[in-house]
């Protein structure tokens, strides 16, 4: 019996310091994590000024949208399809040069518009503009795909042959007449 015991108590020993050897290790193992976590933490807390600075720049000034120069200007005219006027087209005037802004109108139902610059207000700015003819809007039994009143040609400023000049004061744009045959380029509408 005493064997036995012996026996029995040198296994529960080096169970024991087993027991210890393994605390040991996972409290180093512990201790390795935790100040792996507080490395990682001053790392992050020292980038953020550096992310704070790169994020908001160097200084300076702020980005500044370029305003056209001068007033919008009433615009009026007409869009005739032959000497039928067109109802419910938008004419877009689309500018040649400079940052002004593009000018809108959709037709009345005798032809005509009023040029309109989005939140701007009403009119447009003086300058030179190639001017774009969109269709109407289908109404609802025109089917799927219905055909404009007019060759897709116009639909595209360069490709539609209209221009337009619009100076200081009130515009009334001579009556841009389309045809039913495609544009010729050279074409020209002041």
């Amino acid at each position: 019996m005493s064997c036995g015991v012996a026996r029995s108590q040198r296994v529960s020993d080096s169970n024991h310091g087993m027991q210890m050897s393994e605390r040991f290790s996972m409290q180093v193992r512990r201790a390795d994590y935790l100040q792996g976590i507080r490395h990682t933490l001053r790392t992050m807390l020292c980038l953020i000024p550096v992310c704070v600075v790169f994020l908001t720049g160097c200084g300076g000034g702020e980005v500044e949208i370029a305003k056209p120069q001068g007033e919008l200007n009433p615009v009026k005219g007409k869009l005739m399809l032959g000497s039928r006027p067109i109802s419910g087209a938008q004419v877009v005037f689309v500018p040649v040069e400079g940052n002004l802004p593009e000018a809108k109108g959709k037709t009345e139902t005798d032809g005509s518009f009023e040029l309109n610059t989005g939140s701007q207000g009403v009119g447009a700015y003086a300058g030179t503009y190639k001017v774009r003819v969109e269709p109407p809007a289908p109404s609802k039994g025109a089917g799927r795909n219905p055909r404009p009143p007019f060759p897709v040609e116009y639909a595209g400023e360069d490709s539609s042959g209209l221009t337009a000049t619009v100076k200081s004061g009130s515009n009334v744009i001579e009556p841009f007449v389309i045809r039913s045959t495609p544009p010729r380029i050279s074409s020209r509408r002041s």
